[in-house]
């Protein structure tokens, strides 16, 4: 219970820039606005306050390494906020890609769970399988097999890590953070080349922001709380 509570007490107050930056692109989101910088900036600024909370609570000796591939893509997938938003789809991806190449890194591939892998892969398989009959594009046909592959990969070395016997926090919301991950982007990618989704805006924004926060969240270690 006192780990639980220096839990909320470490985290939330470094969190709260999130929390603003989240409300604030909802409330501006209305607006059609892409393109221009300051929608540019608000649509990247969760992901920036996310690494703010990272480097506020600090690179530990131990985990460093696992910290700054974090670091990484969030960084890249911030990089790729800015190029979808000013109408650079296909950059924006390969700064995807990146992110999700850093997250991979990340979060290793022990243990394996080739079960969670290949059940999770055969389904992306089915969504591609539809979204690739709408695109003409070759480098888009040939590029999003290609990204779909990475982002499933993450998500499932992001469950797989989580699903030991000794159940951690932070691995389990690294786990909810790449499984949301994979929901966002399917929905941006029916809406995009598939059917127009109502309300595709919350429907792809929040899974986004929570997967991100999720991830980043992924790097807090309980050896460094006190226990009450």
């Amino acid at each position: 219970m006192g780990v639980s509570v220096n839990l909320i007490k470490l985290i939330v107050p470094k969190l709260l820039p999130f929390f603003v930056t989240f409300v604030l692109y909802f409330i501006l989101s209305t607006y059609d606005t892409r393109s221009e910088i300051w929608s540019t900036v608000v649509k990247c600024a969760p992901i920036y306050s996310l690494i703010l909370f990272i480097l506020l609570y600090g690179v530990r000796n131990t985990d460093a390494s696992y910290t700054y591939k974090i670091l990484a893509g969030l960084f890249f997938s911030s990089i790729g906020d800015l190029l979808l938003n000013i109408n650079l789809f296909e950059y924006g991806v390969v700064a995807f890609a990146v992110a999700q190449v850093a997250f991979i890194a990340a979060f290793g591939f022990q243990p394996r769970r080739w079960d969670i892998g290949l059940a999770m892969i055969g389904a992306s398989l089915g969504a591609l399988s539809v979204i690739l009959r709408s695109i003409n594009s070759t480098v888009l046909r040939l590029g999003l097999p290609i990204y779909s592959l990475l982002l499933i990969t993450m998500a499932w070395r992001a469950v797989a890590r989580a699903s030991t016997d000794k159940k951690e926090l932070p691995k389990i919301l690294g786990a909810i953070g790449g499984v949301l991950f994979v929901i966002s982007d399917g929905f941006l990618a029916f809406n995009k080349f598939y059917v127009n989704i109502p309300y595709a805006v919350i429907l792809i924004m929040v899974p986004y922001y929570l997967a991100e926060c999720g991830i980043a969240l992924s790097v807090v270690d309980y050896k460094y709380l006190p226990v009450q």
